[in-house]
C-alpha cells in the first residue's frame, strides 16, 4: 500500500499483478493489471514530484514506473530476483531496490543503471546483512531503516552514506514470544516532526507497531490476527494490510481508542498516552479483489 503525495488516493498491490487505485475523497476505485502473467506486486511507491507517477516492484524481479491511467513508463527487470521493497529519492532521481538476493540497490532514474553519481567510474553501492521480505525500506534524511524477516536483529538503521550499521532496534517492551517477530514493512511515522516515531508490522506477535527510537519501546499497537505485509503513513494517518486481505487506514494520537470499523475497540495500548485511533467510517478499504 502507498498514499498518494496528497494522501487523497491509496494504492494497494494485488496477489494477481493487479493494483487496486482507490480514491478516499471520491469513494472511486479502479483496477490496473500492471501483470500478463499474474505476480504478484510486492510494493509501490509515488514517484515524489510527479503525482500521477508511481512505481511498482514484483515477484519476478519487475521494476515499473507507471501513471494513474494504467500506462506503462519504464521497466526492468532484475534475473532471478524478487523485489520486495523500495524507495525513491527525494527529487525523482535516485531508486533503490531490495528483494530476495539479499542485496539494496540504487538506480539512477533517467537510465535505471546502477551507480553511485559521486564517483566518476559509476560504484556500486551494497548493503549485505539484511534478510528483506517486504516492503520494509524507508529512508529519512541520511537514516535508512530496514526491516528483516527474521528472529533476531529484525528491525535495524544504516547510515545511507557510509552503509554502516548505526542501531539494532530491539524494544524493551517487547512481549516475550517463539514466533518472533518476523518483519515484512516497516517505516519511519511521517506525522512525526522529530523523527523519533517508526511503524512496522509482520508475523509473530500479532500486531502492528508504533515504536520510539529514543525510548527503545513500543509505545502503540493495533491488533491484527493476520500476518501484516504492508503499510504506508501520510501526515498522522496510517495505512496497513493484511493476509486476511483487510486494509485499515487508522490515526496516531495521544487520546484514548475510538471506535474500530467493526463497532469494537480493538487497539491495545503498549505505554500510556499513545495509542493508535481507528479514524472516521472511511478507515476500512474494500479490496476488490482477496490477493492482497
Amino acid at each position: 500500500t502507498v498514499f498518494s503525495i496528497d494522501g487523497s488516493v491509496v494504492l494497494i498491490g494485488l496477489g494477481n499483478g493487479e493494483i487496486q487505485i482507490s480514491d478516499k475523497k471520491k469513494k472511486l476505485t479502479k483496477i490496473v493489471d500492471s501483470s500478463i502473467t499474474d505476480d504478484t506486486i510486492t510494493c509501490l511507491k509515488f514517484h515524489p514530484t510527479k503525482q500521477d507517477y508511481f512505481y511498482s516492484g514484483n515477484i519476478m524481479g519487475k521494476i515499473s514506473l507507471n501513471d494513474l491511467q494504467g500506462e506503462t513508463k519504464i521497466e526492468v527487470i532484475e534475473p532471478n530476483n524478487e523485489i520486495n521493497t523500495l524507495d525513491v529519492g527525494p527529487l525523482g532521481s535516485m531508486l533503490i531496490t531490495a528483494g530476495k538476493d539479499a542485496c539494496i540497490r540504487m538506480y539512477d532514474q533517467e537510465t535505471m543503471q546502477i551507480w553511485d553519481i559521486r564517483t566518476p567510474s559509476g560504484l556500486i553501492r551494497t548493503i549485505h546483512g539484511p534478510f528483506v521480505n517486504g516492503d520494509s525500506i524507508d529512508i529519512r534524511d541520511r537514516k535508512m531503516l530496514v526491516g528483516s524477516n527474521r528472529d533476531i536483529n529484525n528491525l535495524q538503521l544504516f547510515d545511507l552514506g557510509s552503509g554502516l550499521l548505526m542501531q539494532n532496534i530491539v524494544p524493551s517492551n517487547r512481549k516475550a514470544s517463539l514466533d518472533g517477530d518476523e518483519l515484512y514493512t516497516a517505516k519511519f511515522f511521517s506525522g512525526d516532526p522529530s523523527d523519533d516515531l517508526i511503524v512496522c508490522g509482520g508475523a509473530g506477535y500479532g500486531a502492528f507497531k508504533v515504536i520510539s527510537l529514543k525510548e527503545v519501546m513500543i509505545v502503540a499497537a493495533f491488533e491484527e490476527n493476520a500476518p501484516v505485509i504492508t503499510s504506508c503513513c501520510f501526515e498522522d494517518e496510517i495505512c496497513f494490510g493484511s493476509k486476511s486481505g483487510n486494509c485499515y487506514i487508522v490515526k496516531y494520537s495521544t487520546g484514548g481508542i475510538e471506535e474500530s470499523v467493526d463497532g469494537k475497540s480493538n487497539g491495545s495500548e503498549e505505554k500510556d498516552g499513545n495509542v493508535l485511533d481507528i479514524s472516521d467510517g472511511d478507515s476500512k478499504i474494500t479490496v476488490e479483489n482477496e490477493n492482497l
